[in-house]
């Protein structure tokens, strides 16, 4: 008889334990990847690493336009490319604009300044890489006048490509 009494109360406190339980909602994000070739975008020689200089010209009074290259690779698409924020803009050491920007031409197309994008490369081109040019070309704004100093500006481009298939 002293057994059946234990199992009795052994089971009683067992089953009101699991009532006692709460049921436990999980949300578990899983996410499936396939890896797509990849976009291959490398600058040509130490430009990539450190900010382009601008040189003014005092005899002409202007700054000539400055050239780098770089490789550009996309095996799924063309490649488009086109300002993240607005057309670059050059500041003083205060972060107060100097009436001065420049235009970026990227294999000898324009980037417009309304951000809309532009192909630079087509496909077939983009499959297999190549370099392509990088024009800097400052471009004065009305009454600029040069003063000594060092201006900086940022740029900030979006390149994009087609998803992969």
């Amino acid at each position: 008889m002293n057994i059946r009494v234990l199992l009795a109360s052994a089971l009683t406190v067992a089953s009101s334990y699991a009532i006692a339980l709460e049921p436990k909602h999980l949300d578990i994000a899983v996410n499936a990847v396939v890896a797509a070739p990849a976009f291959e975008y490398k600058p040509i020689g130490e430009w990539g690493n450190s900010p382009v200089k601008l040189q003014f010209k005092k005899d002409s009074q202007h700054f000539p336009p400055v050239k780098h290259t770089a490789f550009l690779k996309s095996p799924n698409g063309a490649v488009t490319v086109k300002y993240a924020g607005k057309t670059p803009e050059f500041l003083d050491d205060n972060g107060k604009s100097v009436g001065l920007r420049y235009i970026m031409s990227i294999n000898g197309k324009k980037l417009p300044d309304d951000g809309s994008s532009v192909q630079v490369l087509p496909a077939a081109e983009a499959a297999v890489g190549k370099e392509v040019d990088f024009y800097f070309r400052p471009m004065t704004l009305i009454n600029w006048v040069a003063r000594p100093g060092t201006y900086t500006a940022q740029v900030e481009l979006v390149f994009e490509t087609e998803p992969p298939l």
